[in-house]
């Protein structure tokens, strides 16, 4: 090596250093940037609801606890992003309810990007699902009501058209055939629509009795709690282009040695 040759080979080297730390920088500033738009940071926080009283008395009733679990199950598909009141969860991004297997109990999980989000969005959704539920049991009550009262008028129309056929036929001593084959059509339209209005005077009764006492209702056992978090992309994405790129001139600095080496071997 001549004495030219070593400043002019330690300059080369200075570049290099150079040129291969600021690679390093940009590939470590790079992933910082790129990481995070394929990998979202993420919390997962979980709430869990019960269907129906889980009291010693309440489970002793034939059919409730298998009824309370199929509400479960059929009362978790009322929940959906859409439904969910994201105003307190800015970052909220899942929202998902299911029902544990073979019990009463619906869990909800809401993902978002932090953790004061995911509880907030896991919260709203509980309430949310409440709501959906409480609405529907409302619903059901107005239209049995309805109905109630449909079959109530007819059987007040129908009492009353029995007593009016039945006090004529007293007041005949000699009925016609026809009178007397409308009375006992009243008599049996009656019978009918007394029935009919009893029962559904019982159905109502019972679904105004399940909603006051929250036999069938929903009631939250768990507040929310985070339970998984997805670690920070930003300094995954840093610490994998900072990688990348010193494994990349490692790897150059080898071959290049190499091949250095190789050149300044004598030939045969």
């Amino acid at each position: 090596m001549t004495a030219s040759s070593a400043p002019a080979r330690r300059s080369f080297r200075g570049r290099t250093f150079v040129l291969a730390l600021v690679s390093t920088l940009a590939a470590t500033l790079l992933g910082a940037l790129v990481v995070p738009m394929i990998i979202r940071p993420g919390v997962t926080a979980e709430t869990r609801l019960v269907v129906g009283i889980q009291s010693r008395g309440a489970q002793t009733v034939p059919g409730y606890a298998q009824a309370t679990v199929t509400l479960a199950e059929t009362d978790a598909r009322f929940i959906t992003m859409d439904t969910v009141n994201k105003s307190q969860s800015p970052t909220l991004t899942d929202v998902q309810a299911t029902a544990i297997p073979s019990n009463p109990v619906i869990r909800i999980q809401a993902s978002a990007g932090n953790a004061k989000d995911a509880r907030s969005g896991a919260a709203a959704a509980a309430q949310a699902l409440i709501k959906s539920v409480n609405q529907v049991s409302s619903t059901t009550v107005d239209k049995t009501r309805q109905i109630y009262l449909t079959k109530r008028a007819a059987d007040v129309s129908a009492q009353a058209n029995d007593q009016l056929l039945q006090a004529e036929i007293a007041a005949n001593p000699n009925p016609s055939d026809q009178l007397k084959s409308a009375y006992q059509a009243a008599v049996t339209a009656a019978a009918l629509t007394a029935l009919e209005s009893d029962t559904y005077d019982n159905i109502l009764r019972s679904q105004l009795q399940a909603g006051a006492d929250q036999s069938t209702g929903l009631t939250v056992i768990m507040a929310p709690q985070v339970t998984s978090t997805t670690k920070n992309p930003m300094l995954l994405g840093a610490l994998l282009g900072g990688a990348l790129a010193v494994l990349g001139w490692g790897s150059a600095s080898i071959i290049r040695e190499a091949r250095r080496r190789e050149q300044a071997s004598p030939s045969d």
